[in-house]
């Protein structure tokens, strides 16, 4: 049987460029493919446009009947390859006639290989060029060697299907956007293969002022630690998946010191201030969203040679031993109170290891929500009820404060001054997480108060647990 290719394109909004991205398709010296289109929504101009592509036996157009989101649609192109080669090709990007002719190739000279690629030649706005390197190893150090890359080039490539991640959504569907959930599915994919690239540039991406990727840079900061945050959690489990063996505190540390410390070579889609300062709270951060990250571990272990081999600066130890330290001390607090018990929310108190998505920096009195939605995540203890105590922020009178633990209906109040405003936590297995709603969340600057810009709603001091 002849070795083949299932060429996946997602399309939204595409009708100014999709005709010519299909074209260079048209136009490779290997024919053996099937192209569909999976247009993201019945838009009418892409549908359009892309139908009139058709008269080829070899391309196809799909219209989902609901948007998807680009993860999304990607996943269910994933989903629905029939052939031996997966290839995701942008909308509005070109290759060299001989572009599927090489990656096939190669792939062939190289059966291990999960996925081929070459470099990426920018033409429009930009004219650099970008590549990435080989990845080869056990899976485990292969792994972890995309967990250092994050290199967006591979993603282009020609995939081996049979290595594509066996579940439901390749590219992992988190509550965030997902933005940078690519790198999730890579991380499988170079566990699963290695990954092999052709040194010519023969793949030509589209610098234009409606690419994707401008918008998901345009996203506000506290949107971004929430994308970095989940990246950095998915790539957790895909280690942890690879090698179940693998030290969880040393693989924590090698992780959140990819997330947060800049050296030479690294793209970030978030990074935090590099001072002491700013990378403990961006790991503290990290652990109040994913706190059985650090419940898994005991201690940093010495680096075992499989692939961990790896500086990982003291700024992030120093962090993770700080952040073990108050979560033990808030552990025996509260297996051993046996009443209510108010724990402080403050930059240096255990409090702030409870803070999931939605807060500013903890400061030395508490912390400012950032969002019109912010978590808290439970220890696990058992109470009847969550009492959270601070000040609204209210500038043109009372605002509406509502709390949730995702079971019922938000019971919203008005607030205008010092206050506090607490839920019941129902059901036998007691709530985790308990949300805060603030529909009026605004910033200083907007109500011409300050210069700052953060969406402020409720700055909290203190949280009480009661029995």
């Amino acid at each position: 049987m002849s070795a083949n290719i299932y060429i996946g394109m997602p399309v939204y909004q595409g009708s100014e460029f999709v005709a010519e991205a299909v074209q260079s398709i048209r136009n490779q010296t290997y024919g053996d493919f099937r192209l569909v289109m999976s247009v993201d929504g019945p838009e009418d101009s892409t549908v359009e446009a892309c139908r009139s592509l058709t008269s080829d036996p070899r391309i196809e157009m799909v219209v989902q009947p609901r948007r998807l989101g680009w993860p999304g649609n990607f996943n269910w192109l994933a989903r629905h390859c029939d052939r031996e080669y997966f290839c995701y090709w942008q909308q509005d990007d070109l290759v060299s006639d001989d572009y599927l002719m090489v990656l096939h190739e190669s792939q062939r000279a190289t059966p291990d290989t999960a996925i081929a690629y070459t470099d990426v030649q920018w033409f429009g706005e930009r004219t650099d060029r970008d590549s990435a390197v080989d990845i080869d190893g056990t899976p485990f150090e292969r792994a972890l060697q995309e967990i250092e890359a994050l290199h967006y080039v591979p993603l282009r490539g020609l995939v081996r299907a049979s290595m594509i991640p066996d579940r439901a959504d390749p590219i992992p569907e988190v509550e965030t956007s997902g933005h940078q959930q690519e790198f999730v599915y890579l991380a499988d994919l170079a566990a699963a293969g290695r990954f092999q690239r052709v040194s010519e540039g023969l793949y030509f991406k589209r610098a234009h002022r409606s690419n994707a990727h401008r918008e998901w840079f345009a996203e506000s900061g506290e949107a971004r630690r929430d994308e970095w945050s989940a990246l950095g959690n998915g790539l957790i489990g895909v280690a942890e998946r690879t090698d179940p063996g693998a030290n969880a505190a040393s693989l924590l540390a090698v992780v959140l010191d990819r997330l947060t410390i800049v050296r030479s070579g690294r793209g970030f889609w978030h990074a935090p201030p590099q001072t002491p300062a700013g990378v403990s709270r961006s790991v503290r951060e990290f652990l109040g969203r994913y706190p059985d990250r650090l419940r898994n571990t005991a201690g940093v272990d010495t680096l075992r040679s499989n692939g961990f081999e790896r500086p990982v600066h003291s700024w992030v130890t120093s962090a993770i031993a700080t952040a073990r330290r108050d979560l033990a001390f808030l552990d025996v607090l509260l297996r051993d109170a046996d009443s209510d018990v108010t724990i402080e929310t403050g930059n240096d108190d255990p409090g702030s290891l409870m803070l999931g998505r939605g807060w500013s920096t903890p400061e030395a009195w508490g912390v400012w929500t950032d969002s019109a939605v912010a978590e808290i995540n439970l220890p696990p203890h058992r109470f009847a009820r969550v009492e959270l105590h601070g000040h609204p922020f209210a500038p043109d009178g009372p605002v509406r404060i509502g709390l949730s633990d995702g079971r019922g209906t938000i019971d919203f109040q008005e607030f205008s001054s010092e206050c506090s405003i607490g839920i019941d936590l129902t059901g036998d297995d007691g709530a985790r997480a308990v949300v805060i709603h603030l529909p009026d969340a605004t910033s200083p600057h907007a109500a011409g108060v300050s210069v700052d810009q953060r969406t402020l709603g409720f700055e909290m001091r203190s949280i009480t647990l009661r029995r």
